[in-house]
């Protein structure tokens, strides 16, 4: 059996994680994507913003993070980290934003399966800094728990859209 390196790993982790978003997107084809919610004073991301952003995160965290090339997607700096949130008229249409997210994850699976272990340890062509250093397998890692913190919050607003997913 071949040995599977540690950049399969870390792309098998990011496809399960993926997996994980897709099943409550799957669940949320019936409900208003587009919908906020307002818990305790806090306003809440849409599903459709969500779904956007996380297209927007790993092409930013993998494919210019790691790889150095990401895709040009005009509507993405509408989705960034710090970006004022665009009223939902100005948002992708959701198959478009829901394309994206899938172009966008096959590109950065094809780009960590064939990763040198070697180039983990390089610093990130973004610049980003966390507390355990600037590598790109940091950078991998973050982009893990990214999209596992926000398919957390898809489940969440599918409760407050009345669905029972688990």
């Amino acid at each position: 059996m071949a040995e599977t390196s540690p950049s399969q790993v870390l792309a098998t982790v990011l496809d399960n994680t993926r997996a994980l978003t897709l099943f409550y997107l799957h669940h949320a084809e019936d409900v208003d994507r587009a919908r906020n919610f307002t818990v305790g004073g806090f306003k809440t991301n849409s599903i459709e913003w969500i779904v956007a952003h996380l297209a927007w995160a790993e092409d930013f965290l993998i494919l210019r993070g790691v790889g150095n090339q990401g895709l040009d997607v005009p509507w993405f700096e509408r989705f960034a980290l710090g970006a004022e949130q665009a009223d939902a008229s100005a948002y992708p249409p959701f198959a478009e934003a829901v394309e994206i997210l899938h172009r966008v994850h096959q590109r950065s699976l094809e780009l960590l399966k064939t990763l040198p272990e070697a180039v983990l340890d390089h610093a990130n062509h973004v610049g980003l800094e966390f507390g355990a250093g600037n590598s790109n397998r940091i950078v991998i890692q973050h982009c893990i728990r990214h999209e596992g913190a926000h398919a957390g919050h898809l489940g969440w607003l599918l409760r407050m859209h009345g669905k029972k997913v688990i």
